[in-house]
């Protein structure tokens, strides 16, 4: 067979190969999401076995409400047609509106009155400037409640929580134009709680923090909260809904076991649990208080998995976790390619590492690369922002410039970029405009999947125990 011809074979492999469709619509002026909104539905669908879709549009068409158009697209898109089963989102950018239509098979597990509260919970993310988090969470919520068959009111109907499931996102402020007491309303404050509480020993600002998500007290003033964390919750604010949900998952995770190192403290949960850590910190006066910040600045859970990672080695609590047999210590995300623990050296990293404030981390760390282009743990931190920030092309960009610096030498950064390219790939292709684009598309990853096998043919046996099997997706 000539070339010509094998090729050709390929190319109309590429277009009438089979592969799930992904719904997920837009025609928002920012479009930095799309990508990652897109991956955040198929993972949904693959989890649940359900087809999620999402919409979002800048208005409403004159005349007609959310709730009429959520049912209007629902039936054109055909959403859940295949097994019966599909899940809607629509939102609506120019009223802050969102609807969820669930499909009739799916009522029992996802009722009305669930969906009106899940719906009711954006209000909060949209008192930042990056709501994503909201849609991204939603998804999640919604494919645990299928794929688990959770009809437990207390589980998730309050809201869902970006920040303890799966690492969520810092994001600039606009509270700064808000009504402060109305925004204190919305979040939760409780004045003799904020002025009289101290703590002297982990165990106890755990116990007050635990009480204080499930009165639903999201006040910044806290005195239980670390500098950094009040800062925190003036970037992301959370309703009093949402802490209440933080604060179940936490009491019916159950506590593991408490860690305690100098002025550090970690409060571990039940093994199998999505629950991120509580850590903790002692400040020069001798109380303890809770660092909401640095429970997921150490630590990150994963859309497609339900246990958490330790983002790099030099997590002080490491090797007690790893001895109590807590599986995520053994394998860190980023190894030792930047360190979590040395003093901030720059604002990005005090934005990163104490207040949470990703967006601005961002900001800070293009800056800083282009006066020194050749920092590979700005670059590497970069990456880690991005995907916490869902700006999946910005995390590629750069891991394809480590990638053309290292090459074969770095093997763990050749099965990252390979993955992501490969599985992104395949998003780009479902949401392309024609048949012609998406068989574009799925032949470049099948010559880049080629190319790839060929290479690991002169490359030493793959012996890490943490990269075998890696497929992980932010």
């Amino acid at each position: 067979m000539r070339w010509s011809s094998f090729l050709v074979l390929i190319f109309c492999w590429g277009i009438y190969s089979c592969s799930p469709r992904i719904v997920s619509l837009s025609d928002l002026e920012d479009r930095r999401h799309d990508l990652a909104l897109a991956m955040s539905v198929r993972i949904a669908s693959e989890k649940s076995a359900t087809e999620f879709a999402i919409v979002r549009r800048k208005s409403l068409p004159q005349g007609k409400n959310i709730k009429q158009i959520a049912v209007e697209l629902f039936q054109s898109l055909q959403i859940g047609k295949k097994n019966g089963k599909g899940v809607l989102i629509v939102f609506v950018e120019s009223t802050r509106e969102v609807k969820i239509e669930v499909s009739y098979e799916l009522e029992g597990l996802l009722p009305d009155v669930l969906c009106r509260r899940l719906e009711d919970a954006a209000q909060t993310y949209f008192l930042s400037d990056q709501s994503q988090d909201y849609f991204s969470e939603l998804l999640i919520t919604l494919s645990n409640a299928i794929a688990d068959k959770e009809t437990q009111e207390t589980n998730w109907s309050f809201g869902v929580d970006s920040f303890y499931r799966s690492g969520g996102a810092g994001l600039r402020s606009v509270i700064a134009s808000r009504d402060g007491k109305k925004l204190l309303d919305m979040i939760g404050s409780n004045p003799t709680m904020s002025k009289n509480l101290a703590a002297n020993n982990p165990e106890q600002v755990l116990e007050e923090y635990l009480k204080s998500l499930e009165l639903g007290i999201g006040d910044p003033r806290l005195p239980i909260l670390t500098d950094g964390s009040r800062i925190f919750r003036v970037v992301v604010p959370r309703t009093k809904g949402q802490l209440l949900l933080i604060g179940s998952d936490y009491r019916k995770a159950g506590l593991h076991k408490v860690f305690v190192k100098g002025n550090m403290a970690l409060a571990a949960f039940r093994q199998g649990t999505s629950t991120l850590p509580v850590w903790m910190e002692r400040d020069g006066a001798g109380y303890w208080r809770v660092d909401e910040v640095k429970s997921w600045t150490f630590f990150h859970r994963f859309e497609d998995s339900r246990n958490y990672f330790l983002l790099s080695n030099d997590n002080p609590f490491r090797t007690d976790l790893m001895a109590d047999g807590e599986g995520g210590a053994q394998c860190t995300i980023y190894k030792d390619r930047f360190s979590t623990l040395s003093t901030p050296s720059n604002t990005g990293d005090r934005a990163l590492f104490d207040w949470g404030w990703f967006s601005k981390a961002s900001e800070e760390y293009r800056e800083l690369l282009k006066k020194n282009p050749g920092d590979d743990s700005l670059r590497w931190k970069l990456i880690h922002v991005s995907w916490l920030l869902s700006e999946p092309e910005s995390a590629l960009e750069q891991l394809e410039i480590l990638y053309q610096k290292h090459n074969t030498r770095d093997r763990e950064l050749r099965e990252w970029r390979y993955f992501y390219q490969a599985e992104y790939g395949k998003v780009r292709a479902a949401l392309a405009d024609n048949g012609f684009d998406a068989a574009i598309i799925r032949v470049e990853g099948f010559l880049q999947s080629a190319w790839k096998s060929v290479v690991d043919l002169f490359l030493p046996a793959l012996k890490d125990p943490c990269l075998q099997g890696w497929n992980r997706s932010l």
